[in-house]
């Protein structure tokens, strides 16, 4: 379960606020392009069975096995796996910077991009990409998640039939795809088996339904 220690209003984070990095890092791919200036090639808009920290601590690059590289700006710290300035590798084997966060007690958006060359299969196929993540209490034990990317993909060698490099971004939204209905059951579960009862306080503080 998400860190408790965590969250607006917790350990100096206000209960609202919106920060972004002051000097972007480098980062991989082609510096002449600003990905979050493209129009994203993967979009996820869902809205889920599940409470709002539930799906933050089971969704892509804030799962529990995401590792800390740099813990950015405390002040800004708003989950455990999100700071401005933070540098996190994620499960997937990405090396990604939050370059701005917005947080409130129902809302958390952050954007990251990544700052490291990928290696090794399927990440090789990937120059670079930026995201943008918004996860929102809407009520009644439900969360809406949006998450916008753009991923810059490596072309196939020459005279190569596989073609990966056409559709490699949608291979990466169904992966990302994949995680809604796993945190689904899995909350499901935890329901009934006692592990959590609908009502109680989350670890960002909200009184869940």
């Amino acid at each position: 379960m998400s860190n408790a220690q965590y969250g607006p209003g917790k350990n100096g984070v206000a209960n609202t606020g919106t920060e972004k990095v002051q000097k972007e890092p480098k980062f991989n791919g082609d510096l002449s392009r600003d990905y979050f200036a493209e129009t994203p090639n993967q979009v996820l808009e869902y809205t889920i069975n599940c409470p709002m920290w539930f799906v933050l601590d089971n969704f892509n690059s804030t799962k529990p096995s995401t590792k800390i590289i740099e813990e950015g700006d405390q002040n800004t710290r708003v989950h455990e796996f999100i700071a401005v300035g933070m540098v996190r590798a994620t499960e997937l084997g990405c090396t990604e910077v939050i370059t701005e966060v917005e947080w409130s007690e129902t809302k958390i958006r952050h954007k990251c991009r990544t700052v490291a060359p990928f290696v090794g299969l399927p990440n090789f196929m990937i120059h670079g990409y930026a995201a943008d993540n918004t996860i929102e209490d809407i009520g009644n034990g439900k969360t809406r998640l949006i998450n916008r990317a753009f991923q810059h993909d490596r072309m196939c060698m020459l005279g190569s039939l596989c073609c990966c490099c056409l559709c490699f971004a949608k291979i990466g939204n169904k992966i990302l795809s994949g995680d809604i209905p796993a945190m689904e059951k899995k909350w499901a579960k935890m329901l009934k088996d006692g592990t959590v009862k609908a009502g109680e306080k989350s670890a960002l503080g909200q009184q869940q339904m």
